[in-house]
């Protein structure tokens, strides 16, 4: 159970992180590291 927890909390952060950002800022950033590769 214990590890369940901390997976739960870790994927809320992360959802959090990926949310907290603009998604037009989310695509930007990949298309450039298109380019980089």
């Amino acid at each position: 159970m214990k590890l369940a927890v901390e997976f739960q909390l870790e994927f809320q952060q992360l959802w959090r992180t990926l949310h907290a950002e603009p998604y037009v800022d989310r695509t930007a950033v990949k298309a450039s590291q298109r380019r980089c590769l």
